[in-house]
């Protein structure tokens, strides 16, 4: 019994003896902590200017386009961009100028017109835009627009939401019931044609289902996007209506958005 009690106080005093933190060094480690999340978080782009001219058409890449950041976030953003082009590129996206070239090859392999002997410019362009950002979250706008030849050109946009720490992209999934409530469709169509009425909208949209009217709108099949006005909806042209209306856009003010976000997202707006 002795024994242990001559043991007791030399095994406390080797408890005690250990390497302690010092405040200061805890702050330190914090702050590096700190720096590491910031430094994940930020998403560095390049102005993009590039332009390809074959027999009468000539193709352009402009915008913006992410060089540095966080390896997930990068890459998709990278990713996304790549499949508003076409999704078929499968060589390095860190390399903007080789997968232009693909989709440009890709695009006027797929023409069946010969306009070689005719005076006549016809044009393929490719957009993307950062359009808006926060500490969490980050998005961009595509677009493509160009003339081959027709009575009139095309025009197509999309967006999409990016959460800066580890790269997902929201969509569809970032809505409660992953819809816009139908009230909330004809309101923002109703304010883009400018009328009032459900029959003065009805007169100015062309549903293609008999599924679909003014009391059940069909949900754009362009995914939404969050910038610094609120949600962003956009049908494309043709979609719901004739092509001299364009492609009518529906905004959900960002004070309204709370009643129609998951949690998840409302996290990253505040």
């Amino acid at each position: 019994m002795k024994q242990l009690f001559y043991l007791l106080p030399l095994l406390l005093l080797g408890a005690c003896s250990g390497k302690k933190t010092s405040v200061a060094e805890e702050q330190k480690d914090t702050v590096q902590v700190q720096q590491q999340n910031t430094a994940e978080r930020i998403l560095t782009f390049d102005s993009l200017d590039l332009s390809l001219k074959q027999g009468v058409w000539t193709c352009s890449l402009s915008g913006d386009y992410p060089t540095e950041g966080s390896p997930t976030l990068l890459r998709s953003v990278r990713q996304w961009i790549n499949e508003q082009m076409g999704g078929s590129y499968k060589g390095d996206l860190a390399n903007p100028d080789a997968m232009f070239k693909h989709y440009v090859k890709e695009y006027l392999d797929d023409q069946d017109y010969d306009f070689e002997d005719k005076d006549i410019n016809c044009s393929r362009s490719y957009t993307s835009r950062l359009v808006w950002q926060n500490d969490s979250l980050v998005t961009l706008i595509f677009s493509i627009a160009g003339y081959a030849g027709g009575a009139h050109g095309y025009y197509s946009t999309g967006g999409a939401t990016f959460r800066k720490s580890d790269g997902h992209r929201f969509g569809w999934d970032m809505l409660r019931n992953k819809a816009v409530p139908n009230d909330m469709l004809k309101k923002g169509l109703k304010k883009y044609f400018d009328v009032q009425g459900d029959n003065e909208l009805a007169d100015n949209l062309i549903l293609l289902s008999d599924e679909y009217s003014v009391s059940s709108l069909p949900q754009p099949e362009t995914e939404p996007w969050i910038d610094g006005k609120g949600l962003q909806l956009v049908y494309q042209q043709y979609e719901i209506a004739c092509y001299a209306a364009g492609m009518p856009e529906i905004n959900i003010p960002a004070k309204d958005l709370g009643r129609y976000l998951t949690t998840e997202i409302m996290n990253c707006l505040k």
